[in-house]
């Protein structure tokens, strides 16, 4: 069963906060054509620069680490091998698939227009997930 605790990881609570906004505003944007066109395509392309800035900082942060430490990209990118616990991986899996969905559904349903800028959403959880990864994972160190 998943819970959401509020001592789980802040990358996390940001995961969660953005996929909710993005959910709900994919949904009246939707419902809104043309009109919120532009605000939809700054948002996604706002999230999509958090997205990429975070998985920057998660491979600065993993290749630095992979002096000392095995280093696994399962571990940092998909939170194997032990480097989170189980709730915490499921949840940021659960939202990286929540995100697919949905950026996938609006490009669907309005397939010739702005809104596809949706696609880009996903990054986020990506590199979100990875950045908790290379934060926090628990990895061995080298021998």
């Amino acid at each position: 069963m998943l819970t959401f605790a509020s001592d789980k990881p802040i990358l996390l609570k940001l995961n969660t906060a953005l996929s909710l906004v993005f959910g709900v505003f994919s949904v009246v944007a939707l419902w809104h054509r043309p009109s919120l066109d532009g605000a939809y395509v700054g948002f996604c392309l706002l999230v999509f620069l958090v997205g990429l800035i975070a998985l920057v900082a998660a491979l600065i942060i993993a290749i630095s680490a992979s002096r000392f430490k095995q280093i696994s990209l399962a571990g940092v990118f998909f939170l194997g091998h032990g480097a989170a616990d189980a709730s915490t991986r499921n949840w940021f899996i659960g939202l990286l698939c929540f995100q697919t969905v949905v950026s996938i559904a609006v490009a669907v349903a309005a397939p010739f227009s702005s809104i596809v800028f949706a696609v880009l959403v996903p990054q986020v959880g990506f590199g979100l997930m990875g950045l908790q990864g290379a934060l926090h994972g628990k990895f061995e160190p080298l021998p």
